[in-house]
Order: structure tokens, then sequence, then C-alpha cells
């Protein structure tokens, strides 16, 4: 008998939480076409890290090195994220002498990957990769 994953009921029957995504963009109802959106803004980088940040310590994941905006949106954090971001990527990778490393950025419309946020830990691969899985669902929603 084959059992495919999306017929399936995998990992119990509780139904996984919901929570709201994370945006990087702002939306407002359109007074003139009601029951549609328009777009306002794309959010600050800073907006979006504390957001972010916030909910990393409610969760308790909060890499122990550090947690940050990376150096090129740093210098300004008030810039508005790029406004032809495709993907938000989250991923772990090991350090290049210690800890591993855990990336938050953009892959805009081209294909280019920019970092927006970056932590750091000596808690373990598995951990970083706990913090990645929980800011890849913080985008997701």
């Amino acid at each position: 008998m084959a059992v495919y994953a999306r017929f399936a009921l995998l990992g119990g029957s509780e139904p996984e939480p919901v929570q709201e995504p994370i945006d990087i963009e702002v939306w407002e109802p359109n007074p003139e076409k009601p029951g549609y959106l328009r777009f306002v803004r794309m959010k600050t980088v800073q907006e979006v890290f504390d957001e972010l940040e916030a909910r990393l310590k409610t969760d308790k994941l909060l890499p122990d090195e550090y947690f940050t905006i990376s150096p090129e949106y740093d210098r300004c954090p008030e810039m508005e994220t790029p406004k032809d971001w495709w993907r938000i990527a989250c991923f772990a990778v090991k350090g290049v002498n210690e800890g591993h490393y855990v990336h938050i950025g953009i892959i805009r419309a081209g294909g280019e990957y920019r970092d927006l946020f970056l932590g750091k830990t000596f808690q373990g691969l598995d951990y970083a990769l706990k913090v990645a899985g929980a800011c890849t669902r913080y985008f997701e929603g």
C-alpha cells in the first residue's frame, strides 16, 4: 500500500498553532475598492528585526552569542527592505573557526541573496537549525 504525504496526517493529531507571519510589506484597506488592499510601503529593516527578535525571545530561541542586523543594513537600519524581494531564506551554517551562524536574508527577484540579519550561537548545529526553522515559520505563517 502506498501512502502519499499530502493525504496522510503526519506528526500526530494536533494541528500546529497558527500565528500571524512577520510581513515585510505594509498594506492597508483600499477605500476606493472595498475588499481590496493597497500597498503602503516596505517595512524598515529595523521594524522587521525588532519583530523577529521579539518572537525569538518569546520562544527562547535568541542566539546566545549575538543576533544583529547584517553589516550592509546596520549602517542605516531605517532603510526600507528592498522592494524587489522574492523569498525570505533562513538557514544555519558552521562558523569558520567556531560556533554556528544563522542567516536570515532575502532572495531578490533576479536571484541575488542578501543577508538582513545574522545570529551566532555556540549551542551546536541542532540549536542553530532550530532557530533557522523557527525564523522560517515566523515569515511563512
